[in-house]
């Protein structure tokens, strides 16, 4: 097990105020990863509190399994309903996002908007002085700029540090991240194996945590009562090539699963959530070097002209980029090789090194 990262995310933590006892709130879903969270706190010497973000109905058996785990630790465990702010913060943007032709990730939203917001204020509440999550990410501090970075985790195929770039410095300052050493998810696994607290071999969590399990998205989207916005297949031309089944049924990039033949393999290239229209090309029409972003945060500053790494979406690999910034916050990145499939509605993310430095949400590629 790698330790590259373990003095590193000793640094970030602030000294506990003097004759205080050293404490954590931990977020426990009832799964391997969170509670190998906790077990690594506790064993750190932490006073821990198991805490469940309840953000959607149906997580019944998560509840149970996180209580069960908690007991198992010997440590007091609460659950807090976020799904009223959930619905509002994070479901109705991700409904919005589809309806206008963009592809939402809403763990991006999900986590500075309710998890981590939630957490300091239960931490704040229960006296914790800090927070403890089960991400394959890490947490540093810069004594020269006085701020605290996400980085990414030493499991490279499991690594988070995309998802969490949009945390604040309140929420960095408290935050432990135990999983940022384990170089895979394996030694995880092997550290709750024969304890009787969770399943060791569980699978991992679906991509939306609130899609219910029988369900795929788009389903999910018209069973809230929101019918798939449906039009034509046009060329880069803008000829009409056919009728599609709606737009949420389609990502850019993708080629199999259309629901028409072409005669020659074509690929979603752009889809429009004011005309309904869906837009098919060839491979090299996926190609960008460019990206333009919106709601852009950085945690350092004078980043204009920046040589960096970006990533376009969570699976991507980070690639050289320029950062150049615009008129009402607005960022323009550009690649050093052109990007396949950028999707607005995703987040292009910066890093320096192992660090991230910032992000944003794409709004379109060029």
């Amino acid at each position: 097990m790698s330790n590259r990262y373990s003095t590193a995310n000793n640094a970030s933590h602030p000294p506990a105020p003097q004759g205080a006892p050293r404490s954590a709130l931990v977020a426990m879903s009832g799964g391997v990863d969170s509670t190998v969270a906790a077990i690594l706190a506790k064993r750190d010497g932490l006073d821990c509190t198991g805490a469940m973000m309840k953000l959607h109905p149906g997580g019944e058996s998560g509840e149970s399994d996180a209580k069960l785990a908690a007991k198992a630790l010997g440590i007091m465990f609460q659950v807090f309903d976020l799904s009223k702010d959930f619905d509002v913060q994070v479901i109705s943007r991700f409904i919005s996002a589809y309806r206008g032709g963009r592809t939402p990730n809403p763990c991006v939203l999900c986590n500075p908007a309710i998890k981590f917001k939630h957490l300091l204020k239960a931490a704040d509440m229960e006296g914790a002085q800090r927070i403890a999550t089960g991400h394959y990410a890490g947490v540093v501090f810069d004594e020269s700029e006085g701020r605290h970075f996400i980085c990414k985790g030493a499991c490279a195929r499991k690594d988070q540090s995309y998802v969490l770039y949009r945390l604040g410095q309140e929420a960095l300052s408290r935050l432990m991240l135990p999983l940022a050493r384990f170089e895979s998810k394996q030694e995880v696994r092997d550290l709750v194996k024969g304890r009787g607290i969770c399943s060791a071999e569980a699978g991992d969590s679906q991509e939306i945590c609130f899609v219910p399990h029988n369900m795929n998205y788009v389903d999910y989207l018209e069973s809230l009562g929101h019918p798939c916005i449906r039009g034509n297949f046009i060329d880069m031309n803008g000829e009409v090539m056919g009728v599609h089944d709606g737009i949420w049924s389609y990502t850019v990039g993708q080629r199999k699963h259309l629901g028409k033949s072409f005669g020659k393999p074509m690929h979603v290239v752009r889809i429009s959530g004011e005309t309904g229209d869906v837009t098919l090309g060839d491979e090299d029409d996926l190609m960008s070097t460019e990206v333009i972003s919106l709601s852009n945060v950085f945690v350092s500053e004078g980043i204009d002209s920046m040589k960096v790494m970006a990533k376009v979406r969570y699976g991507a690999a980070a690639s050289e980029a320029t950062v150049r910034t615009g008129e009402a916050g607005a960022v323009r990145t550009v690649f050093a090789k052109p990007q396949r499939a950028v999707a607005p509605g995703q987040s292009i993310v910066f890093y320096d090194g192992e660090r991230v430095i910032g992000g944003g949400i794409i709004s379109k590629a060029l």
